[in-house]
């Protein structure tokens, strides 16, 4: 089961890449990693089936 602390840490990593493909990436990567933070967001912290 993931822990609440380990949603954060997921959401941190997804948000450390967006700053990154903002600068260097294409408009696609934006919109896979914006797609997988909503996803994160959205989920319980217990539900480790993410789908992205």
């Amino acid at each position: 089961m993931a822990t609440l602390m380990q949603k954060d840490a997921l959401l941190e990593g997804v948000a450390q890449a967006l700053g990154y493909a903002d600068t260097k990436g294409t408009s696609k990567d934006i919109t896979i990693l914006e797609n997988m933070q909503n996803t994160i967001y959205s989920s319980k912290p217990e539900d480790r089936r993410f789908r992205f």
